[in-house]
């Protein structure tokens, strides 16, 4: 246990209490600091500029040091580990299609997406992990000058130095200036928005170097939160714990021989001490009188760990979202129970797979705009919609949906008939039902397509 504390240390400068410890250093950095002046006129004291920065972010030091930490947690944690891994799986699932309106807009998306560098079969569930892990993505991209073709790259957010937004809304960012290193200057890049320049040949397109995506975050704050922060000390206490009662466990376990030898003296006892060895299991021992063994086990005064164990995890588990049952933890669940306990998990996992549905949006926008900015797409009035479909979260019961669905079509038949609902009313209905059962029908405020 020393050991691999010394390590995580050595690694990170880590020590107990990481998350009270950031939170005491950005209040001693930030202390006495008044609200600014906007100018020099007295009534305009104790006011401050609406697009001031309210210092809503951890600074960049800190900020890395926390995605370190996270990685360090996910590597070496089981518990973080599987949380990270568990958002991933239910993300992504069984992977992600996408349908275009367009058959040209589509096939250029279909290239896109099966490019051996962009690779999103492959990559998409890395994708997801590292966005819970980090709480943000950068992917620098790369436009072919010839025909549009887009390639993402990736830059590691630890190499972020600063973010920067618009000075007129905090919520837009702007650039991504990439820490120097040696042999490889400092660089800022323009993060992907639409151009608004009136006066330019791209204008209304989306342009720039790099997409950036952050969650786990407030709105006039510029950088994201890792899933893990908040549960950083948790965690490491929590496995810190464990590793305690398996030490416990390990000296439970060890015993010595103590053996009174009547009368004898030192030198007798020395060499008599000589001539022994260790008892081997089930083998014979015989002595005289005089000679007395017995076995010394530590009385430590173990107990029951399991109650602490369990509030300590229930504390994680419940931070992170996930119910006990899911993390070996079902005693005295029933199914019925547990069924109720997943509803706010699901939510909570639709929520994160309903944003990286729009990074795949977005960054679809991005590819066509470029095809139609380099005339890989000569049609400008080309429909623009993709319909991107994620998987399910929950397998559902077909059999149960489709009884249920035989019900409501004769219900929505009925009611047109007595004219209770109207028949575009009755279809969109249907759509929902028929989404339910993971098939995307156009309902009718849908039909026409949206660019």
């Amino acid at each position: 246990m020393a050991i691999r504390e010394r390590i995580a240390e050595a690694i990170l400068g880590r020590k107990k209490g990481f998350i009270a410890e950031i939170f005491k250093n950005e209040m001693k950095k930030n202390k006495g600091i008044k609200e600014a002046i906007v100018s020099g006129r007295k009534d305009d004291e104790g006011w401050r500029s609406l697009t001031e920065d309210t210092k809503r972010d951890l600074s960049p030091l800190t900020q890395e040091r926390m995605q370190e930490i996270a990685f360090h947690l996910y590597e070496t944690n089981p518990m973080a580990h599987r949380m990270i891994e568990m958002t991933k799986d239910f993300v992504v699932g069984e992977g992600i299609s996408f349908q275009a309106d367009d058959p040209e807009v589509g096939k250029i998306l279909k290239d896109f997406w099966d490019d051996p560098v962009n690779a999103w079969d492959l990559k998409q569930g890395q994708r997801v992990m590292e966005l819970g892990l980090y709480g943000e993505q950068l992917y620098p991209v790369a436009v072919n000058d010839q025909n549009g073709k887009v390639r993402m790259g990736y830059l590691d957010p630890t190499s972020v130095s600063r973010v920067v937004t618009d000075p007129d809304n905090v919520e837009v960012v702007r650039q991504i200036k990439r820490k120097g290193t040696l042999g490889r200057p400092q660089k800022t890049y323009d993060v992907v928005n639409p151009d608004e320049s009136i006066t330019s040949k791209t204008y209304g397109f989306l342009t720039g170097d790099i997409f950036y995506f952050a969650i786990n975050k407030v709105a006039n704050a510029k950088r994201g939160r890792s899933d893990l922060f908040s549960l950083s000390d948790w965690l490491d206490g929590y496995d810190q714990f464990l590793f305690n009662r398996l030490e416990r466990s390990q000296l439970m376990n060890v015993f010595l021989w103590d053996v009174e030898l009547e009368g004898y003296k030192q030198t007798q006892v020395d060499e008599w001490l000589r001539e022994q060895s260790l008892p081997k299991p089930a083998s014979m021992r015989a002595h005289n009188e005089k000679v007395k063994w017995s076995a010394i086990v530590p009385e430590l005064g173990a107990h029951d760990a399991s109650e602490e164990a369990k509030l300590f995890r229930n504390m994680i588990l419940g931070g992170a979202g996930f119910p006990p049952h899911w993390f070996a933890g079902g005693e005295g669940i029933t199914r019925a129970t547990a069924l109720e306990m997943s509803t706010p998990v699901m939510k909570r996992l639709k929520t994160r797979q309903r944003y990286f549905k729009y990074m795949i949006q977005y960054i679809f926008r991005f590819v066509i705009h470029q095809a139609l900015i380099h005339k890989r797409l000569t049609d400008p009035n080309v429909s623009q919609r993709v319909i991107v479909s994620m998987p399910k979260l929950l397998e559902k019961d077909i059999y149960t949906l489709s009884l249920g669905l035989k019900f409501i079509i004769e219900a929505l038949e009925t009611g047109i008939e007595k004219k209770w609902v109207s028949e575009k009313d009755a279809k969109r209905i249907f759509a929902y039902m028929m989404s339910q059962l993971g098939m995307e029908v156009t309902a009718p405020e849908d039909e026409g397509g949206k660019s």
